[in-house]
């Protein structure tokens, strides 16, 4: 711990050199201090450090990761030139900052990402764009981004999980479209607008959560009354065709949700709309055929079209405060429905069931159901017709 610099070519062609531990005085690195030492896997540089010179890391082709502070806040080009075994990065962004004719000097087989400061720009972004076939996890949480360009993660199909920055203001169009097995999202609360398509088949999602909210039950779409949410804005087909959500709670503040927003979200059973929507778009919950129960708090009706729930059941209850019942009820499209007041909407089987009453459990098109009397209910405690 008393070593400050790690001098040029200190230990330049170590070939048997697998693991090395940087004091956390050690301020800088010279340049080629490892070069060629092909036998490093792993490396941790302090916090300590402020720069990484030329080819200081250049050719350590067994390198399979590297964890860089966010102290570091210049890193030559050549750096880690011949890293191509690397696959997990943690950084800042200036690690990614890398001239486009310089990119076959580089590993295309991230995996794991990591971005711990700096602000990634559209350059930098490309340079991670390379790894779009083999990377799992992109956590940009750390950076200074308000927004990222159009289509930035777009087509990653095996990214499992994406951490954006707490201070991103929308999330842009196609942004994360064709992530094919995002599992997970959380949606800062700082974003206003959901753009156009920005989750667009986004087919294997099955936790999204709003500002920080805790995550429910798999398959949950989790924005609780409580979420510090700003969101006001999702856009058309933003989230088209995320077949694995299974709930819905659209967080208060929200006013527009756009045209097909939720189009083809087949599996999805229950919504929660806010008391704030004054909008939803045509075909917005087309073809989620499997919804049993809509919950609306907006006093007013939400304005919708003739195709906004295309292929729902028109049987299924919608709660509505009790006090705008009659208004639904007037209401050209939302009249369809089986409009209920909020106060008759059951919490759990246990409210249909009363007490000593016989309940019979059945299995109808592989769902188990209660029976009872001459009514039909979901374990949930929701009314089959």
């Amino acid at each position: 711990n008393s070593v400050t610099s790690i001098g040029d070519y200190a230990f330049c062609y170590c070939t048997g050199l697998t693991s090395v531990t940087i004091g956390n005085s050690v301020t800088s690195i010279g340049d080629d201090a490892f070069y060629g030492c092909t036998g490093l896997t792993s490396v941790t540089i302090p916090n300590s450090v402020t720069s990484i010179e030329n080819y200081t890391f250049f050719g350590c082709s067994g390198l399979t990761s590297v964890t860089i502070p966010n102290s570091v806040t210049s890193i030559e080009s050549g750096a880690f030139w011949g890293c191509t075994g690397l696959s997990s990065v943690e950084a800042p962004a200036v690690f990614f900052n890398v001239v486009e004719g310089n990119w076959p000097y580089f590993t295309k087989i991230l995996s794991h990402v990591t971005v711990n400061g700096g602000e990634l720009t559209e350059n930098e972004l490309l340079f991670i764009n390379r790894s779009y076939k083999t990377l799992r996890t992109l956590d940009v949480s750390g950076v200074t981004n308000t927004e990222f360009a159009d289509e930035a993660f777009k087509g990653y199909y095996n990214l499992q999980q994406l951490v954006l920055p707490a201070g991103l203001q929308k999330v842009s169009y196609m942004m994360v479209a064709g992530c094919k097995n995002l599992q997970s999202i959380d949606i800062p609360a700082s974003v206003e607008e959901i753009e156009q398509s920005a989750f667009e088949d986004c087919r294997s999602i099955q936790s999204i959560t709003f500002g920080g909210a805790p995550a429910g039950a798999p398959g949950r779409f989790n924005a609780p009354a409580t979420s510090a949410s700003q969101l006001k804005k999702i856009g058309n087909w933003a989230f088209y065709n995320a077949h694995e959500l299974q709930h819905l709670d659209i967080p208060e503040g929200v006013t527009e949700i756009g045209d097909g927003a939720f189009y083809g979200c087949t599996y999805l059973e229950d919504m929660t709309l806010p008391s704030s929507v004054q909008s939803i778009g045509d075909n917005c919950f087309a073809l989620c055929a499997k919804l049993t129960k809509i919950t609306c708090n907006a006093v007013t009706p939400p304005t919708i079209q003739a195709k906004t729930f295309f292929d729902v059941k028109r049987q299924i209850p919608v709660y509505v405060p009790d006090e705008a019942v009659s208004a639904y009820e007037d209401d050209t499209y939302w009249q369809e429905f089986d409009i209920q007041g909020a106060s008759k909407m059951p919490t759990g089987i246990n409210d249909v069931q009363g007490n000593n009453v016989q309940c019979t459990k059945i299995l109808r098109d592989g769902q188990i159901l209660i029976l009872r009397g001459e009514k039909t209910y979901t374990l949930q405690g929701q009314e089959v017709k």
